[in-house]
């Protein structure tokens, strides 16, 4: 049985989990924050990478320290939740949200600025590209190869070119705006903790745990080293490349203000390079695009063949793709509106599971320390998500405002907190004891 990896197999394992991550999103965000932040680009880039990288790692680490095993780490609070739990998450980051969204992002940002807009052009790219993601995903021992390998390599070296170009033609750093200005650190690490990035993480580090196995690796040990190694060095990755995407929005603040990245990237790629540097940007969209709709049809395949077992892991990918391609060109902002709520109500339970993993020794595992701050968490994000949309009486806001951190978007803090140490107090059953010593 082996117990090491080669650099080269380490590398490329890392680079497959790198690209799964750093999709089209990942990509525009933040030359929009470098270009908002102006001369405090370094500091508020600082802090979103604390928080969106800094979480993703985690929760990688997380899952590898609970045996490489979402399941097992969510089964810390009950196998139900866990089955529960990872089912809503694979189904909203899955077919329901981010795969067709994949699918539309590249061809709204990478495709359609470079043709004329005919009411077929979203039906047959995406028809195009859903159907590289189902014969790329079909065999998930073939991931490495052909994200790892091939594609992220390619789409590293368009970001290498666009940065070199940055650099050696510094524009300039204008003023910083808003919250950028008089609380850059603070704004960046908010904005990264409101990614929802280590949703993903947390169902998605599977896809380097059977990675990891396919190399010959075994034995618990050596997976969990091996999937924290491999997590470290995709996270130095993405710090990396955050930095130099800030630096190309930051040292262009000549060029006025965008809507979103996508436009402000098109904008600073024709600066550089012409026509040719929108082509460039729009493989590099397409390919961040292409390599986290393929990792993410993988992990929500190989996870529902594992619950669904009369449905084979190719069955699945095929339904998948498309159902995503149907999606994405019929009803993904009806989706989004319906999903996207669903997934902030999340993100603290999820924030929580992996924050009391690594205090378990010191709370003796109960389940009830787990339970409790997920349901102060839940009930404090599902009054936020209904005040967003005005639906909770004057009164109820009014009391809600006064909780540290609400009007941020993490309100939710404090009331977890208290919640798990009345969760800590409560005595433990003789089940509860079970299924936390498992």
């Amino acid at each position: 049985m082996r117990t090491t990896l080669k650099p080269a197999q380490i590398l490329s394992i890392s680079l497959l989990l790198f690209a799964v991550f750093f999709g089209a999103g990942n990509m525009i965000f933040p030359p929009l924050l470098g270009l908002s932040s102006g001369e405090n680009m370094w500091i508020s880039i600082t802090g979103f990478i604390i928080t969106d990288v800094g979480l993703s790692l985690l929760a990688i680490v997380a899952v590898a320290l609970a045996g490489g095993s979402f399941n097992t780490l969510a089964s810390r609070v009950h196998p139900k939740f866990a089955a529960i739990f990872a089912i809503i998450i694979y189904l909203s980051i899955g077919p329901l949200f981010v795969i067709p969204r994949t699918g539309s992002v590249s061809y709204e940002i990478g495709i359609a600025p470079l043709f004329p807009d005919q009411w077929y052009s979203m039906l047959i790219f995406s028809a195009i590209f859903f159907t590289v993601v189902y014969f790329l995903s079909l065999n998930p021992s073939k991931l490495v190869d052909h994200i790892g390998k091939i594609l992220t390599p390619i789409l590293l070296g368009i970001i290498a070119i666009m940065a070199t170009k940055a650099i050696l033609s510094p524009g300039t750093f204008t003023e910083p705006i808003g919250d950028y200005k008089e609380i850059p650190f603070f704004k960046g690490f908010l904005e990264g903790f409101l990614t929802l990035d280590a949703i993903g993480a947390l169902v998605l580090s599977t896809i380097v745990v059977n990675a990891i196995r396919q190399n010959g690796i075994q034995e618990k040990k050596s997976i969990a080293k091996y999937t924290i190694i491999c997590g470290s060095i995709a996270a130095v990755f993405l710090t990396i490349v955050y930095f130099l995407l800030g630096y190309i929005g930051a040292s262009n603040g000549n060029l006025g203000q965008f809507e979103n990245g996508g436009q402000l990237l098109a904008t600073v790629m024709y600066q550089f390079f012409g026509t040719s540097g929108n082509v460039l940007l729009s493989i590099a969209i397409i390919f961040a695009c292409l390599t986290t709709a393929i990792g993410v049809v993988s992990a929500f395949a190989n996870y529902f063949a594992t619950v669904l077992t009369n449905v084979s892991y190719k069955k699945l990918v095929l339904y998948v793709c498309i159902f995503s391609f149907v999606i994405s060109n019929l009803g993904l902002s009806l989706l989004i509106k319906i999903t996207l709520p669903v997934l902030i109500i999340l993100y603290p339970i999820t924030i929580i599971l992996i924050f009391v993993s690594f205090i378990d020794k010191y709370t003796k595992r109960k389940p009830s320390v787990y339970i409790g701050a997920m349901i102060a968490a839940f009930l404090i994000s599902c009054i936020h998500a209904l005040d967003n949309v005005e639906m909770i009486p004057s009164f109820i806001a009014n009391i809600v405002h006064t909780i540290p951190f609400y009007n941020l978007g993490i309100g939710w803090i404090v009331p977890a907190i208290i919640g798990g140490l009345i969760g800590y107090f409560i005595p433990q059953t003789e089940a509860e004891g079970e299924v936390s010593t498992k």
